[in-house]
């Protein structure tokens, strides 16, 4: 409770509507929309390459003001 689904990208042209529109091409649930996107330079990532989720959510948090 008290989550909500944000997407964080570092293409520029992604925006909600292009999502939304994907994710219903997709055949997926409106659930699976984001409420929001926000575009950062770069993500964040380990040393191995992957995705540095704990970093992410604190990107993500400090937009929304968390």
């Amino acid at each position: 409770k008290g989550e909500r689904l944000v997407a964080l990208t570092n293409r520029g042209e992604v925006d909600l509507a292009f999502l939304r529109a994907a994710i219903q091409g997709a055949g997926l649930s409106n659930l699976a929309v984001p409420r929001s996107v926000f575009v950062v330079d770069e993500l964040p990532k380990l040393g191995t390459g992957k995705l540095d989720f704990p970093a992410l959510q604190g990107v993500a948090e400090e937009r929304l003001g968390s």
